[in-house]
């Protein structure tokens, strides 16, 4: 029995260390996309130095697949982005955090810590309205520990 407890210890123990080391915070820094207004599609800046948390979660199911991190807006715990897989994705590039779905998600990279944000839905739909707003996102992030 003791040996059960010391097992679910150390187990809790190796959890909390790698999700205490899987938390990034991201920063947008640039953003531009287009916006539907006076009768057309125009080049537009969007607001900037909006913060993100990048969570380390216990692996859940969310529609089906598989999600190990979430993004939240920095000071929230509204859940913007569910990333998904057999965790971060490693290539040739660095280690990949890939989240979202089609037509919204952030691809954050451990490496060069940068993110990108994609927004896509809006001109290819017609929905030539001014809240529909493709656009793309950059920033920068750094690891909490």
């Amino acid at each position: 029995m003791w040996r059960s407890w010391l097992g679910l210890l150390v187990f809790l123990g190796f959890v909390d260390a790698a999700g205490a080391a899987d938390q990034f915070l991201c920063v947008s820094e640039q953003s531009t996309g287009f916006r539907w207004k006076d009768g057309t599609w125009r080049q537009e800046e969007f607001k900037v130095g909006e913060k993100y948390l990048v969570v380390a979660v216990p692996e859940y199911q969310h529609v089906g697949e598989k999600v190990n991190f979430e993004i939240r807006t920095f000071g929230s715990d509204k859940v913007e982005h569910r990333c998904w897989g057999d965790g971060p994705v490693s290539s040739e590039f660095g280690t990949r955090i890939m989240c979202g779905g089609v037509g919204y998600g952030l691809t954050m990279d451990t490496k060069s810590m940068r993110y990108q944000e994609v927004f896509s839905l809006g001109y290819v739909e017609g929905w030539d309205k001014p809240e529909s707003t493709p656009a793309i996102t950059i920033g920068t992030c750094s690891r909490l520990n």
